[in-house]
């Protein structure tokens, strides 16, 4: 049983999530605002919080922070799930420490519970069954969003990075078993993640599965030099494409 503290101010929604959660046989507790959900994660010390940006008093940001400065706190996993779906919210709340983020209009419960799963077993919590770890690394924020769904479907455990400098960061903590890496990214390239994760061999045998605009022979063979399985061009796949590729590498 995993221990939930579910932050949402809208109760339809709270009263929605709180009876999923429970209806598999997670241990639910709730909070309206942002100052309750302090006081609670410090007494409760849940497993896993699942936290609403906009509420009364103190936002989600705020708490976020908060969580992630306490000592007592500060490796509890923070899933955010929220109406705000701009780039820029997303990027903020993982510089904070979020482990994901969800926009409430494009997942349904299904999606939920499958990357709440995700994140408790990427972050050593008990999770119901062990399944395969995906890592996204894309900065393009539709492209993420319809791989996310995807993969998640499909029963696979999903993380995603908006550069390349935070994809390194959960190679490093999440030991992936397949990598979907952009090239063009903020911060760190693919190029540069690519090879650093060469030059350790802790990394080195990841799968990894290119996923780029370009698709200029000489750039294909340039990456596919530096360990990658396989090279997609973003113009010219489907969601169910990337799907074959990572069925294919995962069962290897």
């Amino acid at each position: 049983m995993v221990n939930i503290l579910l932050v949402e101010d809208d109760k339809f929604l709270r009263d929605l999530l709180s009876k999923k959660l429970s209806d598999n046989n997670h241990s639910v507790s709730e909070a309206f605002d942002g100052e309750e959900a302090i006081k609670k994660v410090n007494a409760e010390k849940p497993d896993i919080v699942l936290l609403d940006i906009v509420l009364p008093g103190m936002d989600g940001f705020e708490v976020l922070k908060e969580i992630k400065s306490a000592e007592a706190s500060a490796n509890t996993p923070v899933m955010i799930l929220s109406n705000l779906g701009q780039k820029e919210d997303m990027e903020k709340a993982l510089r904070l420490g979020a482990a994901d983020y969800l926009v409430k209009a494009k997942f349904d419960m299904e999606d939920i519970l499958g990357r709440m799963n995700a994140t408790l077993e990427a972050n050593d919590v008990q999770a119901p069954t062990k399944k395969k770890k995906i890592l996204i690394i894309e900065d393009e924020q539709v492209l993420l969003d319809v791989l996310l769904k995807k993969l998640t479907k499909e029963n696979y455990f999903v993380s995603f990075a908006m550069d390349g400098e935070e994809g390194m960061e959960k190679i490093k903590s999440e030991k992936p078993d397949l990598i979907l890496l952009d090239i063009v990214m903020p911060k760190k390239n693919g190029y540069e993640v690519l090879q650093e994760m060469q030059n350790d061999e802790t990394m080195k045998n990841i799968p990894v599965v290119v996923i780029s605009n370009s698709g200029q022979m000489v750039e294909i063979e340039k990456i596919l030099a530096l360990g990658v399985k396989d090279y997609l061009v973003k113009a010219e796949f489907s969601p169910e494409d990337v799907l074959e590729k990572v069925k294919k590498y995962l069962s290897n």
